[in-house]
């Protein structure tokens, strides 16, 4: 009917990245997935991102 118009924002980092972490985020109406840059290399990064899109797709969400 309506499409949600407020984002809710999470940053993910150390302490939240792992899949259930971030699926319970989801889940909970997080629309917005920030990377804290300061934490980890590009790789973990990377990594981070392919999290988020695996959700993405298995919780057919769209993510930002």
């Amino acid at each position: 009917m309506f499409e949600k118009k407020t984002k809710l924002i999470a940053t993910i980092g150390p302490r939240s990245e792992s899949i259930e972490v971030m699926r319970e985020l989801i889940k909970s109406g997080v629309n917005v997935i920030r990377l804290n840059m300061s934490h980890g290399d590009f790789k973990e990064q990377e990594d981070r991102i392919k999290t988020v899109r695996k959700l993405e797709k298995e919780l057919n969400m769209k993510i930002s």
